[in-house]
């Protein structure tokens, strides 16, 4: 049970030690207090407060001798008795029983003689002694004279600490360090590799081409200065056949090899080849001269023949483009006669692209006649695969009450050039012109942008017509084109 302190207070009082002495009738005198105002009355002194001083330190005591019979907190101490590896010791005052994590400390008076030691205590019974790992202690491991510490756990007291146990022997620790095991005190044997320049005793491969060193047995330190391994250039080579000269660039020196692989781009920049061979549509090949190239220089082998003339016009082959104009030819007979409602436009002739020149024999005619009140328009136009147009002939709006008839006796378009010209029926001053509205200069030239470089679309198409107004569009003839 916990202790329950009395907390004490002074008595204040106004006037303290102070009393009025009043006598008795019988002679004697009775002190009374004069304390005047109480300022606090603070802890009388009584039977109560005294007994629970006296109380708690009864308990106080019933509890340290509890600690001492149970030897927990507090350890026991004593040199043993008994024979052999059967040890006994007397504690005071004596414990009640073999409490769990019971702590005693004993001097052996012998050393043990076999590996079931035991210690009983006070006559309660013999308990194994173990180390720390729940090992048995094999014979003369207790040494006579020396202090062991152990705790009740379990079945068996534990030593407190591992101690010097374990597996190691001389050859495990470096020279000249001691240390200790199950057996006693040693002193390590392992070398201390100090040389700088260390010989590796091997070399070789893993699986995986990684370098291995083998070095000879020890310790070394490790790092520059105190850890190298000296492997030779004979080593590495016996272990990597690949390791040597020509495997190498010239001018590069690895591990005392020197390279003897050809720099060919620090000789020639466009260095020729010993060979050439072509893949027919798909590849090109030079085989360049033994060596090493960085990247930048350029095996060449002469081809007389591959020029741009030689190549088709508008054809890549590594960069250079051909110039050679190939021959396209062509030709067709048309006729045709129709009007178009407003807003319509039909497809005359198309010639695809490649062609150079397009030459039309025959008659392309357009009638547009207004009346009524009303205007009409109507015309040949050119379109290019851009969707750009060129207004040949015809008006796109024809005022009232008027007609026209634009005839065209044949077409002819040259690419190169960038002309359209004609003949229309307007006498021998008419060659090359068109009649009407017209995007054409009297020299066939335009300034519009239009693409002949690919096909090219003539087309008929009206704008509007109404009322008593017709419109007429005639074209037969025959066109060839190269």
């Amino acid at each position: 049970m916990a202790y329950n302190r009395t907390v004490w207070e002074n008595r204040e009082v106004e006037n303290p030690r102070t009393y009025v002495i009043e006598t008795n009738s019988d002679g004697t005198v009775t002190l009374v207090p004069a304390e005047g105002t109480v300022i606090e009355a603070g802890t009388p002194i009584s039977a109560d407060p005294l007994n629970n001083v006296e109380e708690g330190i009864l308990a106080l005591e019933a509890a340290l001798s509890e600690v001492n019979a149970n030897y927990i907190r507090q350890p026991g101490y004593a040199p043993t008795g008994g024979t052999g590896a059967d040890y006994s010791v007397s504690l005071i005052p004596g414990p009640t029983g073999y409490y769990e994590g019971f702590g005693i400390t004993i001097i052996p008076h012998v050393t043990n003689t076999t590996n079931t030691t035991t210690l009983n205590v006070n006559g309660l019974g013999a308990v194994a002694l173990k180390d720390q790992r729940g090992n048995a202690y094999a014979a003369g491991r207790l040494l006579a004279g020396k202090p062991y510490s152990f705790r009740k756990v379990g079945s068996d007291f534990l030593a407190d600490s591992a101690g010097g146990n374990g597996t190691a022997l001389p050859a495990h620790v470096l020279a000249p360090y001691s240390f200790t095991n199950d057996n006693g005190e040693f002193t390590g044997i392992m070398p201390h590799i100090t040389s700088a320049a260390d010989p590796a005793i091997g070399v070789g491969q893993w699986s995986n081409g990684d370098l291995a060193v083998y070095p000879r047995e020890g310790y070394r330190k490790g790092g520059a200065g105190a850890g190298e391994l000296r492997v030779t250039t004979a080593q590495l080579q016996a272990a990597d056949p690949e390791f040597r000269p020509d495997r190498i660039l010239e001018g590069n020196n690895i591990y005392g090899v020197a390279g003897s692989i050809p720099n060919n781009s620090v000789r020639n920049q466009h260095m020729p080849g010993t060979a050439v061979t072509v893949w027919s549509g798909d590849r090109f090949f030079i085989r360049p001269p033994a060596g090493w190239y960085n990247g930048e220089s350029w095996v060449t082998y002469p081809v007389p023949g591959l020029t741009s003339n030689n190549v088709r016009s508008g054809v890549d082959i590594g960069g250079l483009v051909g110039s050679m104009r190939e021959y396209f030819v062509g030709s067709f007979a048309i006729s045709a006669r129709f009007g178009l409602e407003s807003h319509q436009t039909t497809e005359l002739l198309r010639v695809n692209a490649g062609f150079t020149n397009i030459s039309f024999a025959g008659i392309l005619q357009v009638i547009i006649s207004a009346r009524n009140g009303v205007s009409q328009g109507a015309g040949l136009v050119l379109i290019d695969i851009d969707g750009n147009e060129l207004f040949l002939t015809g008006y796109k709006a024809l005022d009232s009450g008027t007609t026209y008839t634009m005839t065209h006796h044949g077409m002819f378009i040259d690419r190169v050039n960038r002309q359209i010209t004609s003949v229309y029926g307007g006498g021998n001053d008419n060659y090359g012109g068109w009649w009407g509205t017209t995007d054409i200069g009297v020299n066939g030239t335009f300034s519009k942008p239009f693409n002949l470089d690919n096909r090219v679309i003539l087309a008929y198409r009206t704008y509007y017509t109404m009322g008593g107004g017709y419109n007429d569009c005639w074209i037969q003839g025959k066109l060839a084109y190269n």
